[in-house]
């Protein structure tokens, strides 16, 4: 977003400093001193441990064009906006530019929500410019960043929308007010916070308020009762949803699946596009994940809706790259290592048992701490030992301080090749895993997988690096 600073200044019915240049021109909005570029307009946020406005100076001396500041004080920099809350500030820019947008996708979820956004924005760029959400830049912080700084004229926007209590979802919804909500799955995740699955399952609910159109699992519709008032389309393993998951498989190459479009009883489509009901469809990815085989579902729920389907747009799925953290691939001779680092649930770690079964050779389980369960945390990682167990897993090395719950119980139902080692000992474990994996290759010609996961704050990345920085 490019816009001057006399327009700013209006849009947050701020106070500007005494040296102000209206005629400046903001490229962009960041929040992260250490990493502002020139042209960008730092907002400075007060957290638990440090306060922003600390940091405007520093944001200046690297080219930020301006500021916003709670506190008189900083106005003796140049370009200053004085405003009562810089949050509320970056907010009333990310409603502003809402206005620009074409069509807003707004998506939540228990699991499943950053890699169906990286799926939207790779399928919708090929009809039109398009912007998603950075990263998991998905809170009441990093949604109005990512509205803040969308491209004025961008044709599809997709919005992730994390929450960890209720009304979250709701306060990002009427800052964003998507033309098409999404939602993915509800499980165990963020418990701790929303109190229990209840809760989730209404937080997460939050997502449909206000709405005219919805893209939902078929397994949650009964949840949601005024659904049957907008026009919805569903999708997933039930033979009903209107983009079935009929199979869904992992082999060495990647993930393949098969859906079939069930659409007649979708009257609010037009009959170009339910001409498709009763078609099914081939899909693949170079990427190890049963579950992308639903968020594709999702995805192509919404192409439908959006009125932008054919046929041969899925073969775009094929060259879906990935991204570190959630399902990126790397490859050392014999050892394949699936990175999915970047977080960690029941619904993802129970996705990753059923996705490394199918795979032909030795599997290797690195898994880290679930965060952010409650009181249920115990039981949660109790019960991937007997995951582990039905699905005949090979090794499974565990790290961090939950996953004792998972060795315990792994040792109750006598299960072999069970490793465990507390977070500090990472670089310990790394050395393990190692050498379990040098033994195996001078023993066996077969191939072997290796899955790490594990919660941001469990950080297994480090493991990770430590085992292909080896030769």
């Amino acid at each position: 977003m490019h816009i001057k600073l006399r327009k700013l200044l209006k849009i947050v019915e701020g106070k500007p400093s005494q040296r102000f240049n209206p005629a400046a021109t903001v490229k962009g909005f960041q929040i992260d001193s250490r990493v502002i570029k020139k042209g960008e307009f730092f907002v400075p946020l007060k957290g638990t441990k440090f306060d922003g406005h600390e940091f405007i100076e520093s944001a200046l001396r690297k080219g930020a064009v301006g500021y916003f500041t709670e506190k008189p004080k900083y106005l003796s920099f140049p370009n200053g906006i004085l405003v009562k809350n810089t949050l509320e500030a970056l907010t009333k820019v990310a409603k502003y530019n809402r206005k620009f947008a074409g069509v807003v996708i707004g998506l939540t979820g228990s699991a499943g929500k950053t890699t169906t956004k990286e799926l939207l924005k790779f399928m919708l760029s090929q009809f039109g410019p398009t912007y998603a959400t950075q990263g998991n830049q998905n809170n009441e912080i990093g949604l109005p960043l990512t509205l803040a700084n969308a491209p004025l004229g961008v044709k599809y926007l997709v919005l992730e929308m994390g929450a960890s209590a209720l009304g979250e979802i709701k306060h990002l919804v009427n800052i964003a007010k998507p033309d098409i909500r999404i939602l993915l799955s509800v499980g165990p995740a963020h418990t701790e916070y929303f109190g229990s699955v209840e809760n989730v399952i209404k937080g997460k609910g939050e997502i449909f308020e206000g709405a005219s159109q919805a893209v939902v699992n078929a397994e949650l519709v009964k949840y949601y009762p005024d659904l049957n008032k907008i026009n919805t389309l569903t999708f997933g393993g039930s033979p009903d949803a209107n983009v079935a998951v009929e199979e869904a498989s992992v082999n060495p190459q990647g993930t393949s699946g098969v859906i079939k479009l069930n659409l007649n009883s979708a009257q609010f489509l037009p009959f170009k596009i339910r001409s498709f009901s009763g078609r099914k469809f081939k899909i693949t990815f170079p990427l190890y994940n049963k579950k992308i085989i639903d968020n594709a579902a999702a995805v192509i729920a919404t192409l439908l809706m959006l009125e932008i389907f054919t046929p041969r747009i899925l073969s775009r799925f094929s060259f879906f790259p990935g991204y570190q953290g959630r399902g990126r691939i790397i490859r050392k001779g014999k050892v394949t290592y699936i990175d999915n680092t970047y977080n960690s649930n029941p619904l993802s770690v129970k996705n990753a048992i059923e996705t490394v079964k199918d795979l032909p050779g030795v599997k290797i389980l690195i898994l880290g701490d679930m965060l952010e369960l409650g009181e249920k945390a115990r039981q949660y990682h109790a019960q991937i030992a007997d995951l582990v167990k039905d699905k005949n897993q090979t090794y499974l090395y565990l790290i961090g301080d939950l996953v004792k719950h998972t060795l315990t119980r792994a040792q109750t139902l006598g299960l072999s090749n069970v490793f465990y080692n507390p977070t500090e000992d990472k670089e310990k474990a790394a050395h393990k895993i190692y050498n379990t994996i040098s033994d195996i290759l001078r023993q066996s010609s077969e191939p072997i997988y290796v899955w790490v996961q594990g919660s941001r704050g469990i950080k297994l990345e480090e493991v990770l690096n430590l085992l292909i920085s080896k030769p």
